[in-house]
C-alpha cells in the first residue's frame, strides 16, 4: 500500500493544478505527518516540494509548522536557503514574515537566504527584507560580505538603492578585501555601460 506521501505525489502528477487542495489539507496530525513522513524515493514532501517547484504547498509548511523552515542539512541550510537558491521569491518572502529571524540563519558558508536571494537576482525579496529591516544588511559571510555586496555585484540597481534610501552607511560597509557595495556598483554599472557601446 502506497504512504500517505506517494499517495500525494501521484495526485499532483495526474492533477497538478490540484496543488492548491493540497496545500489546504496541511493540518493537525495530517500536515505533520505529510512533512515528515517519506516517500517511497526517500524524499520528503518538503524535498520533492522544492524540487517540482511546489511553492503553494511550502509556503502552507511554513505558515503552519514554521520549525521546519529552521531546520538545518549538512550544508546548514534551511528550507529558505534552498528556497532562494531556486528563485522561489513566496516562500521567501512567507518564511520572513512568519519568522523574521530566518533572515538571520546562516549556512556552513555563514550566507543567509538573502545572500542566496541577491545571488538569484530577487530583487523584490532584498528589497522587503530592508524595508522591514535594514540591518539585515549588515550581517557577513565568510568573506565579510552583506547581501548587498551580492547585489551590487549582480547588478541590482534597485536593492541599492533601496539600501541608500534606508541607510547611506549600508553601502559603504567594507568587505575582508575593503571592497564596499558602493565601489561595486559603480565598476557593475561602468561595465554594463561598456557592454552596451559595444553592442552598438
Amino acid at each position: 500500500m502506497e504512504n500517505i506521501i506517494d499517495e500525494t505525489l501521484d495526485y499532483l502528477t495526474k492533477k497538478p493544478h490540484k496543488e492548491k487542495k493540497i496545500a489546504s489539507k496541511i493540518t493537525g496530525s495530517l500536515g505533520f505527518a505529510l512533512c515528515n513522513e517519506k516517500s517511497s524515493s526517500g524524499k520528503t514532501l518538503i524535498e520533492i516540494s522544492l524540487n517540482r517547484g511546489y511553492t503553494t504547498i511550502l509556503c502552507e509548511i511554513i505558515r503552519r509548522y514554521p520549525m521546519f523552515a529552521m531546520e538545518k542539512d549538512s550544508k546548514g541550510q534551511t528550507l529558505v536557503h534552498k528556497a532562494a537558491m531556486l528563485g522561489y521569491s513566496d516562500v521567501c518572502k512567507t518564511a520572513f514574515e512568519v519568522y523574521p529571524s530566518i533572515a538571520e540563519v546562516k549556512d556552513n558558508d555563514q550566507e543567509t537566504f538573502l545572500h542566496k536571494a541577491a545571488r538569484q537576482k530577487l530583487s523584490d525579496v532584498c528589497i522587503y527584507a530592508i524595508s522591514h529591516n535594514k540591518n539585515l544588511a549588515t550581517i557577513r559571510n565568510d568573506r565579510g560580505e552583506t547581501f548587498l555586496h551580492v547585489a551590487a555585484h549582480s547588478g541590482l540597481l534597485s536593492v541599492y538603492n533601496a539600501a541608500l534610501n534606508a541607510d547611506k552607511e549600508l553601502v559603504n560597509i567594507e568587505d575582508d578585501s575593503h571592497v564596499s557595495p558602493f565601489y561595486i556598483m559603480a565598476y557593475t554599472l561602468v561595465r554594463e555601460d561598456q557592454q552596451k557601446a559595444r553592442n552598438k
